[in-house]
């Protein structure tokens, strides 16, 4: 994922916005510009962000996460951002103008990056929520999918503290 890193001030100059307008050009730049804060910068600073921006109001990417909120600070996952822009061919332009108001408009941002949209396979997912599930692509799942589509004989371990034996998708597919 093209990603620039904001401090210092010379990384924007290194940002391959060639790159981003032609990966725009494929269809590949979405609606989403998404962000960091930077550590010790209050939540409040990505609404002043989102008005910067100049589009949606400012919703963090991982939500929060109630008896395991403190692990998600810890890595920093509270302070992803997204903001929504109407329609994709605007995204490079609002991230482009954000980068031109200078450093002030810039402080207590780690990280921007536009959200890009991958390619599917012709197999979609029979899961409602695919299209919401962004993190698939970043573990190459449809890469995956292009390989096999699953098979009874395949077990999977998940090892994750987290998990709500209770939920109804989970209860008659997961091994106590």
């Amino acid at each position: 994922v093209p990603t620039v890193t904001l401090a210092p001030t010379r990384a924007c100059r290194a940002l391959d916005m060639a790159h981003l307008r032609r990966l725009a050009d494929e269809g590949q730049v979405g609606t989403e510009l998404r962000f960091k804060l930077t550590a010790g910068t209050s939540a409040a600073r990505a609404a002043s962000v989102a008005a910067a921006v100049e589009c949606s109001s400012a919703k963090r990417v991982f939500r929060p996460a109630g008896k395991h909120e403190a692990k998600h600070r810890a890595a920093g996952l509270d302070r992803w951002w997204a903001v929504k822009c109407s329609e994709a061919n605007e995204t490079l332009s609002k991230l482009d103008a954000f980068l031109a108001k200078g450093d002030e408009s810039r402080d207590g941002v780690e990280i921007v990056e536009p959200a890009l949209v991958v390619k599917m396979s012709s197999w979609e997912p029979n899961d409602p929520h695919f299209s919401s599930q962004s993190h698939y692509s970043s573990i190459g799942l449809e890469n995956a999918w292009e390989l096999t589509k699953g098979s009874p004989a395949v077990v999977v371990q998940v090892l994750d503290t987290g998990i709500d034996t209770s939920h109804p998708d989970l209860q008659q597919n997961i091994w106590q």
